[in-house]
């Protein structure tokens, strides 16, 4: 998330409405993974399918179709495991409850607390400022 989607999404909406609605949607993936692994696999490859199409030439060589298919499973494969992992980390996990030093009264972080930590992350300027050159335009 760049600084610029930050903006657009308003301090209202990132303090209000939006960390809680995209932990719930999270929440709700992850709780339906095997029912969407197959709805990932078809959107991821149906990206990629036609990325590849419009960078390469139609071939009639039925080992180089093979060879071609056989990438773009394992490139799906990769990418809806990364879009999983990705998911994972925005789900809320169970509340923090770590004892504060010594006393006997339990510190309890919100649930969310998770994600929030990511977001700020993600639009710090440090961690922009460490991204690679190439992505530097979309800041």
């Amino acid at each position: 998330m760049t600084p610029n989607i930050r903006e657009f999404i308003g301090p209202f909406q990132m303090q209000g409405n939006f960390i809680p609605g995209l932990a719930s949607a999270a929440m709700g993936i992850c709780a339906h993974e095997k029912e969407l692994d197959p709805i990932f696999h078809l959107l991821l490859r149906d990206d990629i399918v036609s990325w590849y199409t419009s960078k390469s030439h139609a071939r009639g060589d039925r080992k180089m179709q093979e060879l071609e298919r056989q990438l773009v499973e394992r490139q799906v494969r990769k990418n809806v495991t990364l879009v999983q992992g990705r998911l994972k980390e925005c789900n809320p996990k169970e509340m923090n409850v770590e004892p504060v030093s010594g006393e006997g009264v339990a510190r309890q972080e919100p649930l969310d607390q998770r994600l929030r930590d990511l977001i700020s992350s993600a639009t710090s300027w440090d961690s922009l400022g460490m991204m690679p050159a190439e992505f530097q335009a979309w800041l």
